[in-house]
C-alpha cells in the first residue's frame, strides 16, 4: 500500500480495499462493543462488564457483589461466549468472596467495568491495628471492603496509625480474586458455643501469639482482635464456655467451629433428682456443679464462665444433692434438658442436637461422717488420726481367724468359727490320686476315706 496525492488516479487493489475493511470493522467493535470480537478490556478475564443491581448509582471504586451472569447462554450463546456481563448487587449475607470494584461511576439499571481479579485501590475499614492483612465483603456496605483475618481480597498496601481511633477506613492496595487467604482460624469464645448453634455466637478471632518476655512464665499471651465475628456450631461437637478457644474453618463466609467442645466432664450435683410419687427415681434434668469453671474474661477481663451446666438423668440414678456424677455428651438425641439453663426446656432452640447424660453417680461421703462402719466375719477396723486431724480407717483381715477351712457366722453367739474341715488318709491305695492344699487334705478318687474334723 502506498499514499496518494490529490488528481493521481485511484486505483486500489483487493488486498488493499479488504485490509480497509478490516480496521473499520475492528474499530467499530472496540468502540461499540458489538460483533465478533469483543471490547478488548471485556478480553481482559481481571475486568469485566458489571450491570448495578442495587437501587442507588455507584461511584468509582465503590463494591459490589458479583454473582448470575446477565446474558443467558441458553438464549444467546454467541454473546455469552465471546464476553463477560455479571449482575452486582448490594452485598448481602453469604456474599463474601465475590466482591467488585468500580472502574468508574455506574448508575442503577446500568453497565459499566470493574475489577474482579486483579489489583487495584479501594478503601477499606480497619478494626484493628493487627487486622490489616486481608478484606472482603461486609452486608449492605456498598463503600468499602471491611479487614478481617481472612477474605478474598488480600491487603498490599495500607497505612494505619497504631495510635489512632478504630475502626478506621482507609484507601489500601488490594489484590482481588486471592484465594491463599485464612481458610481456617482460632477464636476465643465471649459466649458459649453449644453443638448445633445456628444462630452463631460473638468470639474475638485470635491473630498471633505474642512470646512477650522469655523470663516471666507468664507474660506469653495471644493476640486477640477487638471486634468480635459469629462463630456457628453446625459442624460442632460438645460444648465450649466462654473464654474456650476454638479452630474454625471458612465455608461461604462464615466461620464453623470444628475442634475445642467439651465431651466429658464432673462435678456434684447442686439438686436432688427427680422422683415419682412414691420416691423412686425416674429421668430427669439435673443442675451439675462442674468441678471446673472459667474465669478471667476475654484478655484477662469479662464475665466469668459457667459453674453449672443441665444434664439428663436417663438411667434413673437415685441422686441426692452433693452427690458425684461423670457427664458425657450425647449427640443427635432429642434434648431433654438446657445445657447453660438460659433456654427454656419447651421452645428449646431447634438446632439443639445433643445434652450431657449422667453417666455414672456416687454417693458424696461429705455428709457420711455419722454413719457407723461395722466390720464382716473375720474383718476388723483399724482407725488413725494424723495431727491435722484427719481420721483414716483402714479394714484388715483378722489374722487370729485364718486357720481353718475358712470362716463362717455363728448366728446364736455373733462370733466368727472355723469352717469344718476335711481330712483325708495319708495312705490311699493303689490307683488313687490325692491331692494336698495348704489347709486340709482333700480327696479325689478317694471314696469312704474322707472324714470330717
Amino acid at each position: 500500500m502506498r499514499k496518494v496525492n490529490a488528481g493521481d488516479p485511484l486505483e486500489i487493489p483487493a488486498r488493499t480495499f479488504n485490509t480497509f475493511i478490516d480496521s473499520a470493522k475492528h474499530y467499530l467493535d472496540r468502540h461499540q462493543s458489538t460483533g465478533r470480537n469483543a471490547d478488548e478490556v471485556t478480553r481482559n478475564t481481571g475486568v469485566v462488564l458489571v450491570r448495578n443491581d442495587s437501587l442507588d448509582d455507584r461511584g468509582r471504586f465503590d463494591v459490589l457483589a458479583a454473582h448470575d451472569s446477565i446474558i443467558d447462554v441458553g438464549t444467546n450463546a454467541d454473546e455469552y461466549y465471546q464476553r463477560v456481563a455479571l449482575e452486582a448487587r448490594e452485598p448481602v449475607a453469604g456474599d463474601k468472596g465475590t466482591p467488585v470494584v468500580l472502574l468508574e461511576p455506574i448508575a442503577s439499571g446500568k453497565i459499566g467495568r470493574a475489577v474482579v481479579s486483579g489489583v487495584v485501590q479501594v478503601q477499606v475499614e480497619v478494626p484493628d491495628f493487627d487486622t490489616k492483612s486481608f478484606a472482603d465483603l461486609s452486608e449492605g456496605e456498598t463503600g468499602k471492603l471491611v479487614a478481617s483475618g481472612s477474605g478474598s481480597a488480600q491487603i498490599l498496601d495500607i497505612t494505619v496509625n497504631a495510635s489512632g481511633t478504630f475502626p478506621v477506613t482507609t484507601w489500601a492496595v488490594v489484590r482481588l480474586g486471592n484465594t491463599s487467604g485464612t481458610e481456617t482460624a482460632v477464636f476465643r469464645l465471649a459466649e458459649h458455643l453449644e453443638q448445633g448453634n445456628a444462630d452463631g455466637v460473638n468470639a474475638f478471632q485470635i491473630t498471633k501469639r505474642d512470646p512477650g518476655d522469655p523470663s516471666i512464665p507468664t507474660d506469653p499471651s495471644w493476640v486477640t482482635s477487638s471486634t468480635t465475628q459469629k462463630v456457628y456450631g453446625n459442624l460442632f461437637s460438645g460444648v465450649a464456655f466462654e473464654n474456650n478457644v476454638v479452630g474454625c474453618v471458612n465455608l461461604d463466609g462464615k466461620w464453623y467451629a470444628t475442634t475445642g467442645g467439651h465431651i466429658y466432664l464432673s462435678g456434684k450435683a447442686a439438686e436432688d433428682g427427680g422422683v415419682d410419687s412414691d420416691g423412686n427415681p425416674v429421668a430427669s434434668c439435673v443442675d451439675i456443679e462442674l468441678h471446673c469453671s472459667n474465669s478471667g474474661g476475654v484478655g484477662g477481663g469479662g464475665t466469668d464462665g459457667p459453674t453449672n451446666v443441665e444434664a439428663w438423668n436417663q438411667n434413673k440414678y437415685a441422686i441426692e444433692t452433693g452427690d458425684l456424677v461423670a457427664l458425657l455428651w450425647t449427640s443427635n438425641c432429642a434434648a431433654e434438658c438446657d445445657v447453660f439453663n438460659n433456654d427454656p426446656v419447651v421452645g428449646a432452640p431447634d438446632w439443639r442436637t445433643g445434652e450431657f447424660h449422667i453417666l455414672m453417680a456416687t454417693t458424696d461421703d461429705d455428709d457420711d461422717d455419722s454413719a457407723t462402719l461395722a466390720a464382716g466375719c473375720g474383718i476388723e477396723i483399724a482407725e488413725t488420726t494424723d495431727t491435722d486431724g484427719n481420721v483414716t480407717k483402714t479394714f484388715n483381715v483378722d489374722a487370729s481367724d485364718l486357720d481353718g477351712n475358712g470362716l463362717v457366722a455363728n448366728a446364736a453367739s455373733g462370733s466368727c468359727e472355723l469352717a469344718s474341715r476335711v481330712a483325708v488318709s495319708k495312705r490311699p491305695g493303689p490307683g488313687v490320686n490325692c491331692k494336698s492344699t495348704r489347709r486340709n487334705w482333700r480327696a479325689t478318687r478317694c471314696p469312704n476315706r474322707a472324714t470330717a474334723s
